[in-house]
């Protein structure tokens, strides 16, 4: 990798966070965008639409954000637009739905695209959704291969890399016995991806039943992260409670959050001025608020990730 190639990552990680700490909020959700509306018996929009419904948003939630995390089926009016004016943009990199690897999930990336178009389309970093569990060998070692080839090529071009690994329930696994596992498989997960390089860990909060466990569960995370920063996703938790798992999370040593529907879940509506004036007076405020609390507490990912080596005035020349 190119010395060029890691300045450039580094600058680009700066740009997504504002001293070290990560608050983006996403809104490049496909299929989970269509199920949100069906779910409230709305119309989802199609086509077009949807570019300009996502456009809507970010305009009225980026400016609380020091970035947005967008896709490029129904991003490019956000990206021309100027992304509301955040610092920075994360675009994703897998397709819609997994291949099977004896009934576990395998990420697909997306035909045509990859981190040098986003690149050109002005991205400062890619993420890669993964459904990850530790403890289905099949589907894990077919998923840290497709973990391996991002790095590479995130890596190449410049760009950081944020891992978004998903603990899911597989198809014969008990509801209770898959709760009482998750907070470990959480970490479990975490423990297996981040000797493969990615620059960011986005992680579910790990709940667990007993009082007080989940904070512990959380140092837990934060040590197994080792030199790696790693954020908390919203996960489409009531807001209220993923401002309390920001606090925990940041408390641990998170070095903040990337939050979607949490973030702008009143503007699933199919009237416009009632979605606007969501966006404004309830939205806006809460990202602020949330973003103001992590500020407060996150550990920022300067602090954690080792320092470039020197460069010598003749280093852009060197492999």
């Amino acid at each position: 990798m190119s010395r060029a190639a890691d300045l450039g990552r580094r600058r680009r990680l700066h740009r997504i966070t504002a001293d070290g700490v990560f608050a983006l909020v996403a809104v490049d959700h496909r299929d989970s965008l269509k199920v949100a509306f069906e779910a409230r018996g709305v119309a989802a929009p199609e086509g077009q639409a949807i570019g300009a419904l996502k456009a809507e948003i970010v305009a009225a939630l980026a400016p609380a954000a020091t970035g947005v995390l967008i896709d490029a089926e129904h991003g490019a009016a956000v990206l021309a637009d100027g992304a509301g004016g955040a610092p920075g943009v994360l675009m994703p990199l897998e397709a819609q739905g997994y291949a099977d690897a004896e009934s576990g999930r395998v990420t697909s990336f997306l035909p045509g695209w990859g981190p040098g178009a986003a690149l050109a389309a002005g991205a400062d970093g890619c993420k890669l959704l993964l459904p990850f569990r530790a403890d289905h060998a099949a589907s894990a070692e077919a998923q840290i291969e497709v973990v391996t080839a991002a790095v590479e090529s995130c890596h190449a071009a410049g760009l950081p890399l944020v891992i978004e690994p998903i603990v899911y329930r597989l198809p014969d696994e008990d509801e209770a016995a898959h709760a009482d596992a998750f907070p470990g498989l959480v970490v479990a997960g975490v423990e297996r991806l981040v000797p493969l390089g990615a620059d960011v860990m986005k992680v579910q909060f790990p709940r667990a039943g007993a009082a007080g466990a989940e904070e512990q569960w959380c140092r837990q995370l934060d040590a197994a992260c080792g030199a790696t920063p790693w954020v908390l996703l919203g996960g489409g938790a009531a807001y209220e409670t993923f401002a309390e798992q920001v606090e925990v999370a940041c408390r641990a040593g998170a070095s903040g959050y990337i939050v979607g529907r949490t973030a702008w879940d009143g503007a699933v509506t199919a009237d416009a001025g009632e979605r606007r004036k969501w966006l404004a007076d309830v939205g806006a405020p809460r990202l602020r608020a949330v973003r103001e609390r992590a500020a407060a507490l996150a550990r920022p990912f300067t602090s954690r990730v080792p320092a470039l080596a020197g460069y010598a005035p003749d280093w852009y020349s060197r492999a």
